[in-house]
Order: C-alpha cells, then sequence, then structure tokens
C-alpha cells in the first residue's frame, strides 16, 4: 500500500499535485510514519555510514516492524557501527523487496519523492520539526548581566544561516527553517574524518562580495558560485544533544566553551593552521568585562559589520 502511494505522488511533479496526494492519504499512520522518520533530521538520527546490501528479500516481516525495529535499536543507539550495520542488513533480508526500497529510502534521508518540509507540514502540522533554533537577545543592562566574564564575542556575520548536519558520509545543508540545498564544495570537506558527526552551526558568505544582498542572493540562487561560498562557524552540537530540542530542553547540555574549543580543534592544527580551505570559525574574542565588549563590538560596526554577539562560555 505504502508502495503504490509513493507512487502515485510521483506522478506528477508539480508542488500541487504532490499535497493533493499526501491530504488523500492524510489518515494513514504509516505514511505519515514513513515521511517523519526519512525527514526529520531533529527528532530522529540514524548514524549509518553506508548501508549493507540485503541479499534476500523473505517478506517475513513487515514495514511497520522494521520501523519499530529502527527506534528500538538504531536511532537509541542501543546497537552500533558495524554491528549495527550486520543486523539493519539482518533485518532488511526479512522484508519483501518493495518494502526494502522504502527502507533504505528513509535510512538514506531520501524517497526520492521531491518533497519539503513545508508542503508535508501543510498536511500534517509539524510534523517535521524545524530545527531549534538560539536567539540572542538584544543588549541591556538586564541581558548584560546575565554575562558570566571571561565571555567570548563573535562578530555578527553578514551572511546566510546555516546548519551542517553530518552523520557519517551524509551532509546535510539546512537552513533555519528546515529547507535543505546542495553545496559540493563545502560537502566534500565535511566528508573528511577530522570532521566529528554533529551539527554544525554558522553562516555562508561570499568571499570579497561587496554587500550581504549580493552575497545571499547569490547563495540562495539556482547556480550559486560554489567555488567563492565560505562557512563561518561558530557551535558544534552533538546529534543527540541536537535531537533533545524537540523536547524543548536547552540546544545543548554541553558548555559553550567546550563545543567551542570542539569546533576549532577540527578547524586548526596544532600550530593554529587553518586545515580547510572554504569553513573557519567566526571573529571571535576574549572579553574580561562589558565594556571591553561593547569597544570591539564598537570597532566592527565602523568597519561596516552588522555587529557582535556576546556569548557566555558556561552555557
Amino acid at each position: 500500500m505504502i508502495t503504490k502511494i509513493l507512487q502515485e505522488i510521483n506522478q506528477e511533479n508539480g508542488s500541487n499535485w504532490k499535497l493533493s496526494v499526501l491530504k488523500k492519504y492524510k489518515d494513514n499512520d504509516l505514511l505519515k510514519r514513513v515521511l517523519k522518520m526519512t525527514y526529520d533530521r531533529v527528532t530522529f538520527t540514524y548514524g549509518i555510514k553506508k548501508l549493507l546490501t540485503p541479499d534476500q528479500a523473505n517478506g517475513l516481516v513487515d514495514l511497520t516492524t522494521f520501523l519499530n525495529f529502527i527506534e528500538r535499536n538504531i536511532v537509541s543507539r542501543e546497537v552500533t557501527g558495524h554491528s549495527a550495520l550486520n543486523l539493519l542488513k539482518t533485518q532488511m533480508n526479512l522484508l519483501s523487496k518493495s518494502d526494502q526500497l522504502i527502507a533504505r529510502g528513509i535510512l538514506n534521508r531520501d524517497l526520492r519523492l521531491n518533497l519539503g518540509r513545508t508542503t508535508i507540514n501543510k498536511v500534517w502540522p509539524d510534523l517535521i520539526v524545524k530545527p531549534p533554533y538560539m536567539r540572542c537577545g538584544v543588549y541591556s543592562e538586564k541581558t548584560a548581566s546575565k554575562i558570566n566574564f571571561p565571555a567570548i564575542i563573535e562578530l555578527k556575520a553578514d551572511g546566510t544561516f546555516r546548519y551542517v548536519i553530518k552523520e557519517d558520509d551524509k551532509i546535510t545543508f539546512m537552513t533555519r527553517s528546515g529547507e535543505e540545498s546542495t553545496y559540493p564544495i563545502l560537502e566534500a570537506e565535511f566528508k573528511n574524518d577530522i570532521f566529528l558527526n554533529g551539527v554544525y552551526v554558522g553562516e555562508m558568505l561570499i568571499a570579497n562580495c561587496e554587500t550581504r544582498q549580493k552575497s545571499n542572493g547569490l547563495i540562495n540562487s539556482d547556480n550559486p558560485p560554489h567555488d567563492d561560498i565560505i562557512l563561518q562557524l561558530w557551535d558544534f552540537i552533538e546529534l543527540e544533544e541536537f535531537a533533545d530540542a524537540k523536547h524543548q530542553r536547552s540546544i545543548s547540555r554541553t558548555p559553550y566553551s567546550t563545543r567551542f574549543t570542539t569546533l576549532c580543534g577540527m578547524l586548526y592544527d596544532y600550530s593554529g593552521v587553518n586545515l580547510q580551505s572554504h569553513v573557519s570559525e567566526i571573529p571571535n574574542r576574549i572579553v574580561n568585562n562589558i565594556q571591553e565588549a561593547l569597544t570591539i563590538c564598537s570597532q566592527w560596526m565602523n568597519e561596516g559589520f552588522e555587529g557582535a554577539v556576546l556569548k557566555d562560555l558556561k552555557n
């Protein structure tokens, strides 16, 4: 049944058609679950580097039973590494061929439906969880009083926000609203083993571009100048902690000082040389009081930047 629905969705490529098919089957709980487990990268992380190809298709287990197995063993990280891959192959051998294709699509995060989070959520509101986002407060005596010093001040980037989600060789670039894009040069850099699995937070810019508007327009165009795109990062969050945000917990339990140190450790060698050509940390300084922070912020604004973000290293 699910296979036929997915085929029906793909009969036409127009968004109106796909939306109408989803509405037609909105009461199908298995379809809803398949879509959520495929496209909700906040709730579900699998950590699967490369699926082993099934060598049988017994049809002894239905898709629901397989999805229960995935949640119980893989999402929970009860089984990991080579043990998880071998166990997955064993379980996939028990599926029918059509269900094997769906299972592979779920674990590869792509059912080849040309569907986005926005379309799915029009039928099932908030089904695909929007990525968590840590907002900044406007400077005041009240907000400044919450900062413990020494603290870190970072340049308020003038680019376009991106999450980079790394699950082994699967690299996903996601906007604040959850839309995905492809950046092959950056993707190749993040596939380097020096980058840990997790969620990287930062902003994309075009190198030596004179205005933010022009830079963001090029990045979001149909033909971005990939050679000129740079990514400035300011945070690294483990996959499990990122997923915790769906429970309205803090975006991370790990102190920011640890997260930022981990991030810089992946970008630079021991002599302080950046190991990446398109990825770097956001410009930053350690400050000992609010006056130092305000002075640096003023300097950056005089240079034409938007401002600065002051962060507590303990949070």
